[in-house]
């Protein structure tokens, strides 16, 4: 699946910002370490199928959000591009019709002045699934290796001053 998507500039998200909804597909820990794009929600890339296939209800529990419909206007980033070109082949395949690639992802972001939250505020939800809480709570404590579909596997670094500068 490599599907051609619209992308978004810099110039046009900064001026629809808060008329867009912006999902960030970084992982929760690389979010909180760099930051994250005013008014943006974290999805990490691991999670798009799940979250396409949530009910409103339980998408909301999960992200903090309430889930896009398949024709709002949709905008997906992360660190400089890849997962999200990734997490939009999977979102179209879901059915959504208005995702756009903010190619430039983070790093542009930054570079051209854009305001930044940082700390980032990923939303950690808390799970029926004790497992789940802990496994939150160890992403949290550590950097790991990210496996998506299609074999393509994303290393955060365990540094973490590199994990905000050379991150995908």
């Amino acid at each position: 699946m490599s599907a051609k998507h619209k992308e978004i500039t810099y110039d046009e998200l900064s001026k629809s910002l808060p008329n867009v909804t912006v999902i960030d597909v970084r992982n929760r820990n690389e979010l909180e370490q760099c930051g994250q794009i005013p008014g943006s929600h974290c999805i990490p890339v691991t999670e798009i199928k799940l979250a396409c296939s949530l009910d409103p209800d339980s998408f909301r529990a999960r992200f903090g959000f309430p889930k896009p419909n398949f024709e709002d206007e949709v905008v997906v980033c992360c660190r400089t591009g890849v997962r999200s070109k990734t997490a939009c082949d999977l979102m179209e395949a879901k059915g959504y019709k208005r995702h756009r690639l903010y190619s430039g992802s983070f790093s542009e972001w930054e570079e051209k002045g854009g305001s930044v939250v940082k700390p980032g505020q990923p939303y950690y939800f808390d799970s029926d699934d004790e497992e789940e809480n802990e496994n939150q709570r160890n992403q949290r404590k550590n950097s790991n290796n990210m496996m998506i579909p299609g074999n393509q596997q994303f290393s955060d670094s365990e540094n973490e001053e590199d994990n905000c500068q050379n991150s995908s």
